[in-house]
Formats: structure tokens, sequence, C-alpha cells
């Protein structure tokens, strides 16, 4: 029904998941 919101949820995923990997991957920054 909202292809745009589920759009934007799954980019917002998909970011939130880059930087907790990177925050894992790299602890000092």
């Amino acid at each position: 029904v909202y292809p745009l919101l589920a759009a934007m949820g799954f980019v917002s995923s998909i970011c939130v998941f880059s930087l907790t990997r990177n925050l894992f991957m790299n602890p000092d920054v």
C-alpha cells in the first residue's frame, strides 16, 4: 500500500545494519 514507506524502511534498515557492523568492526571509532 505504501511502496515509498516500504522502500524507505528497507534503506534505513540497511543503513542501521551497516552502522552497527562498522561499530563492531571498528570499536575505536
